[in-house]
């Protein structure tokens, strides 16, 4: 907690033992302008970009990025490349189906495939559900500067990556896009992809694509930094 906190609104850290005595009113009123001017800038980036909301209803898949934790009234939207699969340990660590209340010890590959069907998403909700959980609940996501998500991306899921999903869905792509057309399957697996060559910036969802963050206001607005 201590951690979400600070990261909020890039505060130094406290010392001493205990973060909640040490997060004081006057860190509480900074918290609350910095959370206003960041809704400031993201509705103005939103209106820029035509991306306020208008008099319809969402899709119910435009809701596809949200998980939402009911016994805690909270949800969360998830943005590649933002600590999302650490996120997402600690949501199935929050449901109780895993005898751990250590994240660090569900295996990334697990948290995003078969441990999936233990998270409950907004688009998978009733409209009543998610319009009572949109009003309800509390919510948070965090954003990060876009070219750390580059290559953090490149790093992650192209170079160090084993991952054949991550081979057909963006290795063989890349290679058939930059480099040689009728490249052979067995000379791409041989071929490492360049960063030079990379469409990562192609594969990641930005910000302002999940729609979702221009049409609902009421976001805690947290940066992921290093």
């Amino acid at each position: 907690m201590k951690l979400i906190k600070e990261r909020a609104f890039n505060m130094p850290a406290h010392d001493g033992d205990d973060p909640q005595a040490q997060f004081t009113e006057d860190d509480h009123k900074a918290f609350l302008v910095d959370q206003q001017n960041r809704k400031s800038f993201l509705r103005s980036a939103c209106k820029k970009l035509g991306l306020l909301p208008r008099k319809r209803e969402m899709k119910k898949s435009e809701f596809s990025s949200i998980l939402v934790d009911d016994p805690h009234g909270f949800m969360y939207c998830q943005i590649p490349k933002v600590a999302c699969t650490n996120w997402r340990r600690v949501l199935l660590v929050l449901t109780g189906y895993y005898n751990t209340t250590k994240g660090s010890q569900l295996r990334a590959m697990d948290v995003h495939d078969s441990y999936d069907k233990h998270l409950t998403y907004l688009s998978d909700l009733s409209a009543g559900g998610i319009t009572y959980r949109l009003r309800k609940y509390k919510k948070f996501l965090f954003v990060r500067e876009p070219f750390q998500r580059l290559v953090s991306a490149f790093r992650n899921k192209i170079l160090s990556s084993k991952n054949e999903y991550f081979f057909q869905r963006f290795g063989r792509i890349i290679l058939k896009r930059y480099r040689n057309r009728s490249m052979s399957e067995n000379s791409m697996r041989k071929t490492k992809v360049k960063f030079s060559d990379d469409e990562s910036v192609d594969s990641l969802e930005s910000f302002e694509d999940l729609g979702e963050n221009c049409f609902i206001s009421e976001y805690l607005l947290s940066k992921y930094s290093l």
